[in-house]
């Protein structure tokens, strides 16, 4: 009993760790282009990398959040790796992104979404199944809305 106490804490541990590590990779990403750190929140995200995960596909939930989602096929990332690919294949996106007209394409709403202003809270989850990873992140409020990008995704500080 003793044991499984302990190993339930560190798999509580571990969680943490990668929901943390996330959560500053964000951050950093977010200060780059002068937007206020997220807060961690434990909403949805890990429920819906479950759902995933559980149908072996990657897809979004259409839920009420902002939300970014990312597989990968190497099964041997821990959490806090896999978050951490994620987040930065979202961000790697800021290439492509005119900052001068601003908007939304397909090609660059994750990294608008990692770094859009109003956002104030992050959720993420990762899950595990058939040799795939599985990583979901939720924002609240949601960005990428029409015609608020200029007021919400700013280009690089200098």
């Amino acid at each position: 009993m003793a044991v499984l106490v302990v190993f339930c804490a560190l798999l509580s541990f571990a969680d943490a760790d990668f929901r943390q590590d996330a959560l500053n990779l964000h951050n950093q990403y977010r200060k780059k282009h002068n937007a206020p750190p997220l807060a961690l929140s434990e909403k949805v995200a890990q429920n819906w990398a479950q759902n995933m995960a559980n149908e072996n596909r990657m897809y979004h939930s259409n839920g009420k959040y902002g939300e970014n989602v990312f597989m990968s096929t190497d099964a041997s990332l821990s959490d806090s790796e896999a978050a951490t690919q994620a987040t930065t294949a979202w961000y790697s996106e800021v290439s492509k992104y005119n900052f001068l007209l601003g908007g939304f394409s397909k090609s660059t709403g994750h990294f608008t979404q990692v770094v859009w202003k109003n956002s104030k809270y992050l959720g993420i989850g990762v899950a595990r199944s058939s040799g795939r990873v599985y990583v979901c992140a939720n924002y609240d409020p949601p960005g990428n809305y029409l015609n608020q990008f200029l007021q919400n995704v700013f280009k690089l500080l200098a």
